[in-house]
């Protein structure tokens, strides 16, 4: 990644009204993929970021390594020899 260090400087000194009017800038001319890149990190900044499908989604993923996690502490685990072994039988390798 290259950094430009002058514009950094200057952005640095920049007041906030000034860096509110160059992003506004910046919108007006965004196409799509700009603007639902920072619309979804403005989302997430405010914690909006998932909602419906994929909060039951995050809650699912979860629910599945906290179910792991309890495989792995009651030894509910397979060797790597196991697990091939397993896989082989189910996809008739």
């Amino acid at each position: 990644m290259i950094v430009n260090f002058k514009y950094l400087k200057l952005v640095m000194k920049m007041n906030v009204s000034q860096v509110r009017q160059e992003i506004h800038d910046y919108i007006d001319q965004a196409d799509e993929r700009l603007l639902r890149l920072v619309r979804g990190m403005l989302q997430a900044e405010q914690g909006e970021y998932l909602s419906g499908p994929e909060e039951k989604m995050k809650a699912e993923m979860i629910r599945r390594v906290e179910s792991s996690e309890q495989d792995i502490k009651e030894g509910k685990v397979y060797t790597i020899e196991e697990a091939e072994a397993r896989l082989s039988e189910r996809l008739d390798l």
